[in-house]
């Protein structure tokens, strides 16, 4: 590989670095990866009963927070307890999670698609986040990860809306993630580590 070769590929590989944090993620150990500090993770392990606490009378529900982290959930037609997991009452209703305490730049959680009796069925989660970002997930196979980070814009909320070819179609969340985006290099930061590469190359050259 010649110098400007090397050059063009360390350039490539700053933008990479840049665009990391701001992009969807499927694997939740990436996803992680993508993160720094302490986090809040919502595993809905008081959700014991089917129906119970939520029994879709409350179409709010606030959940406990931690490491300065939390979320409100609610469903215009009311939330229902999945035994470990947060659903809606009424079908095709969608949740929106409103965060709450420090900013969220980083955050993800287990989606999938249920029948009336909480079980796994085929189809898709649209997942809309109040940064813009939208995506569709395929949870035919069952649960699915996905997850958003990106330091430079605070999540304030997101809603999940479940669809399939069956009527009726009832979104379920588990493990949701809330947590901060590492940071990427600042641009100036970018033109420094690529000059001492240029000057790095230059010095291998002239050897």
């Amino acid at each position: 590989m010649n110098s400007m070769n090397k050059v063009a590929a360390l350039a490539m590989g700053a933008l990479l670095v840049a665009s990391a944090n701001a992009t969807w993620y499927t694997s939740e150990a990436a996803f992680l990866a993508a993160t720094v500090g302490p986090n809040y993770t919502e595993d809905f392990n008081n959700f014991t009963n089917f129906g119970n606490p939520l029994d879709g009378t409350q179409t709010t529900w606030s959940a406990p927070g931690g490491n300065g982290f939390g979320f409100d959930a609610a469903a215009a037609q009311g939330l229902w307890s999945n035994i470990g997991a947060l659903s809606t009452n009424i079908a095709n209703d969608p949740i929106t999670l409103t965060f709450t305490g420090s900013p969220t730049t980083a955050f993800g959680a287990r989606v999938s698609n249920t029948n009336i009796s909480g079980g796994n069925i085929p189809g898709q989660i649209a997942l809309n986040l109040s940064n813009g970002a939208n995506t569709v997930v395929d949870v035919t196979g069952g649960e699915q990860f996905i997850g958003w980070a990106d330091s430079t814009v605070t999540i304030t909320s997101a809603t999940f809306t479940a669809s399939s070819a069956a009527t009726n179609n009832w979104v379920q969340l588990d493990h949701i993630i809330q947590g901060t985006a590492t940071p990427v290099p600042e641009p100036a930061t970018l033109s420094v580590l690529a000059l001492g590469a240029l000057a790095a190359i230059r010095r291998r050259k002239a050897k």
